[in-house]
């Protein structure tokens, strides 16, 4: 005995609101690191920025950021893949495969993440001005202790940032620097929504987040956010809908 018309269009519904979040989902995944996370994530207010120096209004508030301490071991080809976040959610970073070299008789790579202020380096040159706190990134071979100077592939970094009223329309950069003295452009992109800058940075030493106070955000930096809302608004009306049409589907049965 096939369903009756109705549940036909209830079931019909149903499917159709399932594959369009899946749809969505899986396009949202392709944007950037940033934008793989649950759609809803968007509504959720970004935890307070945790300062290692905070402004004066924040200083009876304020939690310290917590380092990091990481280890990486290797295989015949290099660093295995790994994924690294602070205990505060404020850094992460992913060393793809072969990120760090083997080296004779070492078994693994410590890597050191450390939250200083900025007036511990240099700044940039203009019109870049360093945001939040400044993270210094160290690794050594271990058992050895000996430091490891340069990386074989780019580590792949996620900054928060905190995001002060006056700077709403700033976009956001990383930038590293092996020195503390001189400073590189990361190629990466800029989500204003979760407060968060992302790319790859291709040398251990320092990594901040950086704030181009000449400009506001480009496409490029804040399509992400912008395009993520956009498929959050379709996702729940395709929900709605199939909400609607599954009430209708029960009326017939509730009236016999």
């Amino acid at each position: 005995m096939s369903p009756a018309p109705g549940r036909r269009r209830v079931l019909a519904s149903g499917v159709a609101v399932a594959l369009t979040y899946l749809a969505l989902a899986t396009l949202s995944g392709h944007l950037s690191p940033l934008a793989r996370h649950p759609l809803l994530d968007g509504f959720q207010n970004p935890l307070p920025y945790r300062w290692v120096t905070p402004p004066p209004e924040l200083a009876d508030t304020n939690l310290p950021p917590t380092p990091g301490d990481f280890t990486i071991r290797f295989t015949d080809r290099g660093s295995r893949p790994d994924v690294f976040t602070t205990d505060d959610a404020q850094v992460t970073l992913i060393p793809v495969a072969g990120t760090f070299p083997t080296a004779p008789g070492q078994d693994t790579v410590h890597l050191t993440l450390t939250p200083l202020d900025p007036s511990s380096v240099s700044p940039p040159a203009e019109p870049l001005e360093i945001v939040g706190n400044v993270i210094q990134l160290q690794a050594t071979y271990e058992p050895g202790g000996d430091a490891i100077d340069t990386i074989a592939k780019p580590l792949e970094t996620i900054l928060v940032y905190p995001l002060p009223p006056n700077v709403h329309t700033t976009s956001h950069v990383l930038i590293f620097s092996s020195d503390g003295t001189t400073w590189e452009r990361s190629d990466g992109t800029d989500s204003t929504a979760i407060q968060q800058a992302e790319g790859p940075v291709r040398t251990l030493g320092y990594v901040a987040v950086a704030a181009d106070v000449s400009s506001s955000p480009t496409p490029a930096a804040g399509g992400n956010s912008t395009l993520g809302i956009v498929l959050i608004v379709l996702a729940v009306c395709a929900a709605l809908v199939g909400v609607g049409l599954l009430l209708r589907g029960r009326e017939p049965s509730q009236r016999s």
